[in-house]
């Protein structure tokens, strides 16, 4: 049971939120009224006695519309003032251009319900915003159970970008070797507009506590995309910045580097060998076959490793080589997204077939500064603020047009809002949907890493007519998928 107050100017509005409430508790207690004006005088018309409890409302539904924007703020502080500090607060309106959605979102609401009302969709939401911090289970509707993956979107804005990957500044270190997928035109290829990266060095700006720089390289980047991406900087080139943070020059090393070249087949070798030794002064290559079924630690110490073979199990790879050296994955054609992630903790980075010859010899120095070119290549590094998002992807444990349930490695706050994005896995629909944290809870299971994890419920905030109709195909996409 709870106790509500409904203000809103259309009769058939209050009308429906009143049925609603009622249809999910019948001992609900309903203040129902058209406008402002009419609660104060209701209010005055009380008895002093019953007066001081009048306002502890645990649910505040009001029509967006009936107030100026400028002046919610003080008149939801005038509410709580009065006895409605710890209601949830839930606004309604028509999905029109006058509707500041920012605007709400900063006057924390827990929803906004867009009329005409879905009756269905009205009343589980009600459900939901009389529930905040508990894990919330629909009335009517049924969840899809399901260990899909959708992306956490966040801005990040660049310092400076590359081809060879990009640097951002922001408030805490990232962890290194954190990988994630990234979003921006920046990266067009086709229909797809994203990338792979990895942070690869993460320090603190000198005289800015707080604040770290933040270095990433791209990991298996299509040509495309790269292709794409040089275009922008040749463009742009008028806003080149310094190019330290990506050394290429030559440091004068007397060291002899040696390079193992990977396969189970000699046919697939060619030229690499003699393309290695003539573009770097220092380094030599060695062809090195393997048996799949029994791989052995090499008697013979190497600075870098090409695997030829994807097939070849990365984990089990690795323990042929020292610790030191350093592998790359170099695969016949594009990689499938799911074996990109799989193969991408044990190697510095994956090259796919066509080698664009440029990047991956850029890489290998990178990699190993000692390397020693022949002609020292240039290469534009540009100072930049343009955005990209970050896709954090997280598995689903449950779904439905209402909200998302997930497991995530750490505790994300409750009432602050996420964007979420649903995309299919050619990047040809992407739907993006905020969310409101509702419940947080640590999980009594382990990740598959053994680590801590914490379950989370977000609610679908705003759903518009749009927004149901992307997230119900996304649905029936999901379901189709999962039966096959």
């Amino acid at each position: 049971m709870g106790r509500i107050l409904v203000v809103d100017s259309e009769d058939k509005a209050r009308d429906e939120i009143s049925k609603a409430l009622l249809g999910l508790n019948p001992q609900n207690k309903l203040e129902v009224f058209e406008k402002f004006e009419d609660l104060e005088t209701h209010f005055k018309n009380l008895k002093e006695e019953e007066q001081p409890e009048y306002y502890k409302f645990d649910l505040l539904i009001l029509e967006y519309t009936l107030v100026n924007p400028a002046e919610w703020e003080a008149k939801l502080q005038e509410l709580r003032a009065k006895g409605s500090e710890g209601a949830s607060i839930c606004f309604t309106s028509y999905d029109n251009v006058n509707v500041n959605r920012k605007h709400i979102q900063q006057l924390h609401a827990r929803n906004i319900f867009y009329k005409p009302f879905d009756p269905l969709i009205l009343k589980e939401s009600l459900n939901m915003a009389m529930k905040f911090k508990t894990r919330v289970t629909p009335v009517e509707m049924r969840p899809q159970i399901t260990q899909s993956s959708v992306a956490i979107l966040k801005d990040v804005e660049l310092v400076s970008i590359c081809e060879l990957g990009f640097v951002t500044m922001n408030e805490g270190a990232i962890a290194q070797y954190t990988f994630s997928k990234y979003l921006s035109e920046l990266f067009t290829n086709g229909k797809k507009q994203s990338v792979w990266a990895q942070c690869i060095l993460s320090i603190e700006v000198p005289n800015k506590p707080g604040y770290f720089i933040n270095k990433f390289q791209f990991v298996g980047i299509e040509n495309g995309a790269l292709m794409h991406l040089r275009r922008h900087l040749q463009e742009n080139k008028h806003k080149k910045a310094v190019n330290g943070i990506w050394n290429l020059t030559n440091h004068k090393s007397e060291k002899k580097l040696t390079a193992a070249i990977i396969d189970t087949k000699e046919d697939k070798l060619s030229k690499l060998k003699s393309e290695l030794e003539s573009r770097f002064t220092n380094l030599k290559a060695d062809y090195v076959l393997v048996d799949p079924g029994k791989l052995e630690k090499l008697d013979k110490m190497y600075d870098i490793a090409l695997v030829m073979n994807p097939e070849l199990d990365g984990e089990e790879v690795k323990k042929i080589f020292n610790s030191d050296t350093k592998l790359f994955l170099m695969a016949s054609g594009p990689l499938k997204e799911e074996d990109l992630v799989k193969n991408q903790p044990f190697y510095s980075d994956i090259f796919t077939h066509p080698i664009d010859r440029s990047y991956f010899y850029k890489k290998l120095k990178i990699f190993l500064q000692d390397l020693e070119f022949v002609e020292p290549p240039d290469m534009l590094n540009l100072a930049t603020s343009e955005k990209l998002k970050a896709l954090n992807m997280v598995k689903l444990t449950e779904i439905c047009e209402l909200y998302l349930n997930f497991n995530y490695y750490r505790e994300l706050p409750l009432e602050t809002t996420r964007q979420f994005a649903f995309i299919s896995e050619d990047e040809t629909q992407i739907v993006e949907l905020p969310g409101f944290c509702n419940f947080t809870e640590k999980s009594q299971k382990k990740d598959e890493n053994n680590k801590d994890q914490f379950i989370h419920q977000f609610i679908f905030w705003g759903m518009t007519d749009h927004y149901l109709k992307q997230i119900r195909i996304w649905l029936l996409s999901n379901y189709i998928q999962k039966k096959q």
